[in-house]
């Protein structure tokens, strides 16, 4: 038998999964992390991701930005119209990691700290691919150490991390 937060995120109804969303972001637990990224990924309704990775920063605000970096990080999928609802996905959370700053959330902050000390394929990506979104609006503290990690990711073997690394790189230096 489902828990009800459980039975709610798998509903077709997608008011009810957003719902859900609010409420597992209060469960700080890890055994809930994976239907966090499963309501980040939404196959049916970038509102529900937007309710998710707003929950998570509105509730965990700094803590939670580690799982938005590894919903960001998922591998694309192959089908074309899950693709364009996948990079919807992906801008809805970048565009809500924008504007919890607005909050007062440090974003960037920990986006840098994710990427200097994280060894997580799927935050990796996910920070690269903030860096190159935030980075756009410039004033992003990219250290020496930041950037010196991002040309070494510039010329990793996964192409993934390379290609996100390098527009990440063009970004910060631009």
């Amino acid at each position: 038998m489902l828990d009800p937060i459980t039975r709610m995120s798998l509903s077709d109804d997608p008011a009810e999964r957003a719902r859900a969303a609010r409420l597992v972001a209060r469960n700080d637990l890890s055994e809930s992390h994976a239907m966090v990224l499963r309501l980040l990924r939404d196959a049916r309704s970038v509102d529900v991701t937007r309710a998710m990775a707003g929950a998570l920063l509105g509730l965990r605000r700094e803590s939670g930005i580690p799982l938005i970096m590894r919903g960001l990080g998922q591998d694309i999928p192959e089908d074309e119209t899950a693709r364009d609802h996948f990079d919807e996905g992906s801008r809805a959370m970048l565009e809500t990691l924008r504007s919890s700053e607005l909050d007062g959330v440090d974003v960037r902050h920990a986006v840098v700290s994710l990427l200097l000390h994280s060894d997580d394929r799927n935050e990796l990506v996910g920070a690269l691919e903030a860096i190159g979104w935030l980075a756009t609006s410039g004033d992003f503290p990219a250290s020496p150490l930041a950037l010196a990690q991002v040309e070494v990711l510039a010329e990793h073997p996964d192409e993934t991390l390379r290609g996100l690394a390098r527009r990440a790189l063009t970004a910060l230096t631009s």
